[in-house]
């Protein structure tokens, strides 16, 4: 999972090092914020999400699968 697409050149570390070097890179990483995006985790795990209710486990799963780079995965907290 170090290419989200077949025509990427640099792997996921490669791209984010480049881009915070200012360095050319074969596309803008991708960053996002899944932790608080339930309808995002059920499309990617093909889990029925209802709510926040999904673990960091799949927050991770899909950050493998969708992201070059994320803010710090966090499970969240009380009703959705």
């Amino acid at each position: 999972m170090e290419r989200i697409f077949p025509q990427d050149v640099l792997t996921k570390r490669e791209r984010v090092e480049a881009a915070l070097s200012l360095q050319p890179v074969d596309r803008v990483p991708i960053l996002e914020q899944l932790s608080y995006n339930p309808r995002v985790i059920a499309d990617w795990t093909g889990r029925d999400i209802r709510g926040f209710d999904y673990t960091i486990e799949d927050i991770c799963a899909v950050i493998r699968q969708a992201s070059d780079l994320i803010m710090p995965p966090v499970v969240p907290r009380g009703r959705g």
